[in-house]
């Protein structure tokens, strides 16, 4: 396997990206050495972090090529192109792992368990990650095959009002982590000959 030090602008890419997809508007954080340690992405911590990874790669280099590149000297600054999709992100974050896991102790460090907690949160931020089911039932159906079973005027009778096309989104959002498709496949279940 090859190993390269990655441009300072991989670094960015993967640190924008971090800081700017949060689950639960929460900071991105990893655990890390058995886990007792933990580090958490900041505006505050973003150049110390980059650092660590910048270190993790240089290292990775240097025990791979017998090499002697020097460490540290990383500062942040938003990259150069914007509007990364979550795909290419995921492949960038890829990319620096392939350059940084050649330390014989690399699952162990600060550097992995944060491009496995970044990871975990960008696919978290895939469009219809949480559109479907928490738990899959014999009754459950993919999202792209749930035809909508309430139409919008049906769903305005009900509500005793007009329905804002915030409310419709928030329908949209609830009703297939609800009973509803559940009640709706035991009614189908009870009148089928």
């Amino acid at each position: 396997m090859s190993a390269f030090i990655v441009d300072p602008e991989h670094i960015h890419v993967l640190l924008s990206a971090g800081l700017r997809y949060r689950y639960y508007q929460m900071p991105l954080s990893w655990c890390w050495d058995n886990p007792t340690r933990q580090g958490q992405l900041t505006v505050e911590t973003v150049d110390q972090v980059g650092d660590m990874l910048t270190e993790a790669n240089i290292a990775s280099v240097n025990h791979r090529y017998g090499e002697d590149n020097p460490l540290g000297g990383y500062r942040y600054q938003s990259p150069r192109q914007a509007g990364w999709s979550i795909g290419e992100l995921l492949h960038a974050l890829d990319c620096y792992e392939h350059q940084s896991c050649e330390r014989d102790d690399w699952q162990s460090t600060e550097a992995h368990a944060f491009c496995q907690a970044l990871r975990t949160q960008l696919i978290t931020a895939l469009p219809g990650y949480d559109s479907g089911p928490w738990s899959i039932t014999a009754r459950s159906v993919p999202a792209a095959v749930a035809a909508p079973v309430v139409t919008a005027q049906q769903a305005a009778v009900w509500a005793g009002r007009p329905l804002t096309p915030a409310d419709l989104d928030r329908l949209a959002t609830a009703i297939p982590h609800s009973t509803i498709p559940e009640t709706v496949g035991a009614i189908v279940d009870s009148t089928t000959p």
